[in-house]
């Protein structure tokens, strides 16, 4: 078998017949216009037009690729993706997917960590309701499920005494109070930013509430210094 030193090249001009190159490498050694037929047989060789470890800018097709790459290798992790469902991510391991919703729905997000949800949409954009307070009552919470579907983002509330001159208190919260109480005799007017309702008279405060809102419920906040008879408060969310 011809043999070339580290360095020389075999050229068109020298012949490699019936000869087999095998197992050992081929260094410092170029193949110019040689013409590999299918009688030649390359055994454990290294082809430079194959792909190799590194950037490889011209692959076509993973045509024989039966294991689905991870997320790490840019893959899904998942060998199939169900038919009109949504994807998700799941940190480093595969890629999650979403039940398809029923028609209507609307995504709803749950919070950082925790798949979408798809859920009805919401009856309406605000919700009401009428509460009474005993202003004898003890420093207290009262709960009331607002049926909005979600967490409000801002609450009105209508505030009137059964008192011998009327006072009303008008607030409103959304991440900030913003409430004025009215001495109806009076006219007399007093300010609050820290509570949704004051009812106030030339005594001073009677009862104040703040206000809680979550997903299901509106949290007012009682707080009692004197007074009695009744109070009767109208709120509206949305």
């Amino acid at each position: 078998m011809p043999q070339a030193a580290t360095g020389n090249v075999i050229s068109n001009n020298e012949q490699v017949g019936a000869d087999v190159i095998k197992t050992g490498n081929i260094k410092d050694l170029e193949i110019v216009n040689a013409d590999i037929s299918a009688t030649a047989n390359i055994a454990k060789s290294k082809v430079p037009d194959a792909a190799t470890k590194g950037a490889n800018t011209d692959i076509t097709s993973l045509g024989g690729l039966t294991t689905a790459l991870s997320v790490a290798q840019g893959g899904s992790g998942a060998a199939t993706l169900p038919d009109g469902r949504l994807l998700v991510g799941a940190d480093t391991g595969a890629i999650e997917s979403v039940a398809a919703g029923s028609s209507g729905e609307f995504l709803k997000s749950n919070g950082a960590g925790n798949n979408p949800s798809w859920v009805a949409p919401p009856t309406s954009n605000w919700k009401a309701g009428m509460a009474t307070r005993d202003l004898t009552a003890a420093t207290s919470d009262v709960v009331i499920a607002h049926g909005l579907g979600r967490t409000p983002v801002y609450i009105r509330v209508t505030a009137v005494t059964n008192l011998a001159h009327e006072l009303v208190s008008l607030g409103n919260y959304d991440g900030a109070y913003h409430t004025i109480s009215v001495d109806l005799s009076s006219f007399a007017m007093t300010e609050s930013t820290t509570k949704v309702i004051s009812i106030m008279n030339s005594g001073g405060v009677l009862s104040e509430a703040t206000v809680t809102l979550d997903g299901t419920n509106i949290t007012f906040s009682w707080v009692r210094t004197g007074g009695s008879g009744s109070v009767k408060y109208m709120w509206e969310v949305c």
